[in-house]
């Protein structure tokens, strides 16, 4: 798995999209793996990649972006109950924090115009694929 973060740092075609694709389909058939403590560790995977997500997406195509939180969704889905709501809080969080920015610089100018610059509409893109992929 840390061979596939290290390719999603890769700028040759191809490669962040057969790293996020391999990972997806890894997190499908072994979810259950993920958010288990695993012999002489101290969390399981999914909680130890919460300190670093930020790393593994920064350079990300946002296609590949939705797709490595598809992949982190489907391992959240086979935590217990209790844990589910703590990890998608964690996970969500660089992403709610953009979101609450966003809203916070439109309400401070009370201008629409923020709303005409297309790299603010591709971040609110991204955000709302995100959410769309997590569900």
């Amino acid at each position: 798995i840390f061979k596939l973060f290290e390719f999603m740092h890769e700028s040759f075609p191809g490669v962040q999209e057969m790293a996020v694709d391999t990972f997806l389909k890894i997190c499908q058939k072994c979810k259950r793996k993920f958010v288990v403590v695993q012999h002489s560790e101290q969390m399981s995977f999914v909680e130890e990649m919460m300190s670093h997500i930020a790393q593994d997406i920064a350079e990300l195509e946002h296609l590949h972006v939705c797709t490595y939180f598809e992949a982190v969704g489907y391992m959240i889905s086979a935590a217990t109950p209790d844990t589910k709501e703590r990890l998608v809080t964690n996970l969500m969080q660089l992403f709610n924090e953009k979101w609450g920015n966003m809203l916070r610089t439109l309400q401070s100018s009370g201008n629409l115009e923020f709303l005409q610059d297309q790299q603010v509409l591709r971040e609110i893109s991204l955000i709302l694929r995100v959410n769309e992929r997590m569900v």
